[in-house]
């Protein structure tokens, strides 16, 4: 396997994997809620820095989907029970970033 392609894991690595993005978008939402409170006191943080992080957590969210979605599609092609069915959908639905992340929708105006 050469670096930058995307391995073929077991689905064994299912829940460890679901973690990992949960725990990622997680920590996004906690720097986040942190950029919110320094909008609301002046001279806290500047928007070149409030810019950069949220530029930071869109590259993030582009590399989890270009990292994790294709693995979510290859185990939803495989043959699972209902249980697996929809730890697998919900794998998926995480990578896709189909949820709610933070980096999608910024909290305030950001000219970049």
């Amino acid at each position: 396997m050469r670096i930058g392609e995307p391995s073929n894991l077991p689905i064994s690595r299912l829940p460890e994997l679901t973690r990992h993005i949960e725990e990622g978008i997680a920590l996004a939402e906690e720097h986040l809620a942190g950029l919110r409170e320094g909008i609301d006191e002046p001279y806290r943080l500047d928007e070149a820095t409030r810019a950069r992080s949220v530029k930071a957590f869109t590259n993030t969210k582009k590399d989890l989907v270009e990292l994790f979605a294709p693995q979510g599609e290859r185990w939803a092609g495989l043959s699972l029970g209902a249980m697996r069915r929809r730890e697998v959908e919900n794998y998926r639905e995480l990578a896709r970033g189909s949820r709610s992340t933070p980096a999608a929708a910024p909290p305030w105006p950001i000219r970049l």
